[in-house]
């Protein structure tokens, strides 16, 4: 998995660099910092998971290996945001790679088969409004990792990307505020 394996190059050489550090990321991204805590999550301060799956559910899945070598992309429906404003600087592809779906899932069966080991400090939050990943995935996380510290966000009116949308300024706050509490 050539995204797991960047991530971790970046954070072995960032770790050269600095004595403390946070993960974290947005969606796939978070699934990413979450996979990474399975084998840092003592050597971090903390893990921030926004909107980040852990499954995913649609009935095509699994068909997806063999439709991607046929149909190589998908139109893409949203932006993923609710507050115009936070739409127009949403930079993203119109269309949705299969393979890259096909590479998602086998990162989340790689995730689910080590997140029991993430034990450091943890954030996560997710809208009840995301169209996206299901909400259902914020609680399966909690319930997965041994960590017991862990801090949740839920909020209501934002879709998926939760840094650009309504509720971004309640998501800063509380990040924040995990960040400085953990921070030596």
């Amino acid at each position: 998995m050539e995204w797991l394996d960047a991530a971790d190059a970046a954070f072995r050489e960032m770790r050269k660099h600095h004595s403390s550090a946070f993960l974290g990321g947005l969606s796939m991204g978070g699934s990413l910092a979450l996979r990474l805590a399975c084998e840092y999550s003592d050597d971090v301060a903390g893990t921030i998971a926004l909107a980040a799956p852990l499954h995913l559910r649609h009935p095509l899945l699994p068909f997806l290996p063999i439709a991607s070598r046929f149909v190589t992309s998908l139109p893409k429906r949203g932006t993923g945001v609710v507050d115009p404003r936070g739409a127009l600087g949403r930079v993203s592809y119109d269309r949705q790679p299969l393979g890259g779906v096909v590479e998602l899932t086998r990162l989340l069966k790689s995730l689910r088969a080590c997140i029991h080991r993430v034990n450091c400090p943890l954030f996560l939050a997710h809208s009840l409004n995301d169209r996206t990943i299901p909400f259902s995935n914020m609680h399966a996380i909690a319930e997965s990792v041994s960590a017991r510290d862990i801090t949740t966000l839920t909020l209501e009116r934002s879709n998926h990307v939760l840094p650009l949308d309504v509720e971004r300024e309640q998501l800063f706050q509380a990040v924040l505020e995990f960040i400085q509490k953990r921070s030596g």
